[in-house]
């Protein structure tokens, strides 16, 4: 149906947005064959497929999710991570290293969604905050008590929060994904203290994550974002124009940076250097042979390296660099990409 209508390799969310899409206007009567309660069922049916993908535990040895956590245990600041996963990965790893985090649920047996809590900062400030702007594998209706509860069980009547389509603009203000926005928003906004967010392995392809980006750092101009890109600039042509609106917006690809509107390569002043840059950045390879440098890239004293931080294994590394209990050293961190 979806390549019928011209969509190109359509993902499992894309179809996900075209049967809540669907559902919204069939009434009593058929969309392309389809009943309300066919529709129904293929959405469980998609959110369920979803959770069977991504449910899964955290490997025990050291990942960048635990680099991650370690890093954020450590600061004395509060950290706040907004994430569009819907998998559990984030969780496992601070409780793993006992950082203590909230995520806007409170209880043991069924924790149930506090909307006020999540909008207001009364709990500790030395806990990490985890927004999940896009639901979670984890989040479920509760219909027989109107609630939104955190629970793995597959209980009757219950709703999988999973919120991929536009149709989650449209639903009630009580349900997180707005509450989240809203928090992102504060977050950036927020000038009574330095706002610096650091975004990775997004795509900017959520129009509505990239306004409210938008919108806070044009509100307010002592806030700071770097995007830390996995592929090349040119795959990314939705930053381009969050760019233009927003000075305070920097993006690091591989292959190029964008600030200020202006576009740039990467370059050192000497092959020797890059060995002294954390492991952030390596000397630009042919794509044939990994292990040599291209005449073209080399340029009088001048070397063409490229960004490494977007691939999140190197960015977890890199962290780890920076903590009392180091993992692999940087040198010896191969490429993924």
């Amino acid at each position: 149906m979806l390549v019928e209508d011209g969509q190109k390799n359509p993902t499992i969310e894309h179809m996900l947005t075209r049967v809540r899409a669907m559902q919204a206007v069939v009434g009593n009567d058929k969309v392309r064959g389809f009943s309300l309660s066919d529709l129904r069922c293929l959405e469980q049916s998609i959110c369920k497929n979803i959770s069977s993908v991504v449910n899964k535990p955290l490997p025990k040895s050291t990942t960048p999710y635990h680099s991650l956590a370690r890093w954020i245990g450590q600061r004395r600041n509060r950290s706040v991570i907004f994430t569009t996963n819907y998998d559990l990965l984030v969780e496992q790893a601070l409780e793993a290293l006992q950082v203590p985090f909230f995520d806007g649920f409170i209880g043991s047996y069924r924790p149930f969604f506090d909307q006020q809590a999540i909008e207001q900062d009364d709990f500790p400030a030395q806990w990490a905050l985890v927004c999940k702007l896009h639901g979670s594998i984890n989040w479920r209706l509760d219909r027989k008590r109107n609630a939104i509860v955190r629970s793995l069980d597959d209980e009757a009547g219950d709703e999988l929060l999973i919120h991929p389509s536009h149709l989650k603009y449209a639903e009630s203000r009580r349900m997180p994904y707005f509450v989240m926005l809203d928090r992102l928003k504060t977050f950036i906004g927020n000038r009574k203290e330095p706002a610096a967010l650091l975004i990775i392995g997004y795509s900017f392809s959520d129009e509505h994550v990239n306004d409210t980006i938008a919108d806070g750092l044009r509100a307010n101009p002592s806030a700071v974002c770097y995007a830390l890109q996995y592929d090349k600039l040119s795959a990314y042509p939705q930053v381009t124009n969050l760019v233009q609106r927003c000075s305070n917006l920097h993006v690091l690809a591989p292959d190029e940076a964008e600030t200020n509107g202006r576009r740039s390569g990467w370059k050192t002043c000497s092959h020797e250097q890059v060995s002294e840059l954390g492991g952030a950045f390596r000397p630009r390879c042919s794509r044939e042979d990994s292990s040599t440098i291209g005449s073209e890239d080399v340029d009088g004293d001048e070397v063409a390296v490229e960004c490494r931080l977007g691939d999140f294994d190197i960015f977890g590394r890199f962290l780890a660099s920076f903590s009392p209990a180091k993992t692999l050293p940087m040198s010896e961190a191969e490429p993924t990409s």
